[in-house]
C-alpha cells in the first residue's frame, strides 16, 4: 500500500471524527425553546446581570463541551394551572376562587434568566405544584396578629 493512499484514509478518518464530534457537541433551541448552558466560563449579556452562571441561547445553535458544560431547555411556550383558592376578606366574608391561570415566560433576556434560576425541575408535577405556590402567593397576615401568618401555628 502506498503511503500516499495511508496518509488520504487517515485524513479521512480524522475529518469523520472531527465531524461526528462536532455533530456530538452541538446543541439547537427550537424556537419555543431556550438552551441554559452553565458550567464553564460564561460571557455576561448585555441588559442582565453579570453574575449569571449561565448562558442563555435562543433560536440559534451553541458549542457545548461535554462533562465541562450542562445544558437546560426551558419552553417558552405558554402554560397554565388551575387555581383553587379559599381566604376571608378583611371584612370576615370568606371567599372561594376557582381560576384557570395561562402564564408565558418573555422573550427577553430578562425573563429568561428570571425563569431558569429555579431550574432544574425534572418533575412536570411538582413544576405545576411550585408554579400554583407562586401563582397563590404568600399566606395572609392573621388580624388578630400581624406579626404572624394565618397558617403559623
Amino acid at each position: 500500500m502506498s503511503p500516499l493512499a495511508v496518509i488520504g484514509g487517515a485524513a479521512v478518518v480524522v475529518v469523520v471524527l472531527l465531524f461526528l464530534l462536532f455533530r456530538a457537541m452541538w446543541r439547537v433551541a427550537e424556537p419555543n425553546e431556550a438552551l441554559i448552558i452553565s458550567g464553564f466560563h460564561q460571557d455576561a449579556v448585555e441588559g442582565v446581570a453579570e453574575s449569571l452562571g449561565f448562558k442563555i441561547v435562543t433560536g440559534k445553535g451553541a458549542l457545548v463541551m461535554p462533562g465541562i458544560q450542562r445544558v437546560r431547555y426551558l419552553s417558552l411556550d405558554a402554560n397554565e394551572t388551575e387555581l383553587d383558592i379559599t381566604c376571608v376578606t378583611t371584612q370576615g366574608i370568606p371567599v372561594s376562587v376557582k381560576a384557570v391561570v395561562i402564564y408565558k415566560v418573555g422573550d427577553d433576556y430578562a425573563s429568561i434568566s428570571n425563569a431558569a434560576r429555579p431550574l432544574p425541575r425534572q418533575d412536570p408535577g411538582r413544576a405545576r405544584a411550585e408554579d400554583q405556590e407562586r401563582l397563590r402567593g404568600p399566606p395572609p397576615l392573621d388580624r388578630r396578629r400581624p406579626d404572624r401568618r394565618a397558617d403559623d401555628p
